[in-house]
C-alpha cells in the first residue's frame, strides 16, 4: 500500500519521503520537517500513536499536519485516539484520489 501511494503521489508531482516503520518515520519527519505525515496506526516498532505523540512533542507549534489511517474507526480506538493527536483520522481502505485531495487541500 505504501509503495502504491508513493507512486501515485509522485505521478501527481508531489515529493514523497517514506519509511517502513515508526522509528524510521520519526527520524525522517524530524529531520525533513514535511508539510504532512501520513501514517498507519499499526506501524511496526513504534506504532502510529507513539509516532504522533513524539512528533507533537518535537514540533509543539504543530507545523506538520498529521494524518492517521486505520482499519478501525476513531471511536473504536478509545482513549488512544486522544483529541489533537492527529489532524485527520482516515478509515481504511482510503482511495488514492481521496488522499491526494487531502494532501493538496487539507
Amino acid at each position: 500500500m505504501r509503495e502504491m501511494i508513493r507512486l501515485y503521489f509522485e505521478h501527481a508531482g508531489l515529493e514523497v519521503l517514506q519509511a517502513a516503520d515508526g522509528r524510521s518515520g520519526l527520524e525522517i519527519a524530524l529531520r525533513e520537517r514535511p508539510d504532512l505525515v501520513l501514517m498507519d496506526l499499526g506501524l511496526p516498532g513504534l506504532d502510529g500513536f507513539t509516532l504522533a505523540r513524539a512528533i507533537r512533542a518535537e514540533d509543539p507549534e504543530c507545523r506538520m499536519r498529521l494524518v492517521a489511517m486505520s482499519g478501525y474507526a476513531r471511536e473504536q480506538l478509545g482513549d488512544r485516539a486522544e483529541p489533537g493527536l492527529v489532524d485527520r483520522w482516515l478509515l481504511k481502505p482510503v482511495m488514492p484520489d481521496v488522499l491526494l485531495q487531502l494532501v493538496r487541500h487539507g
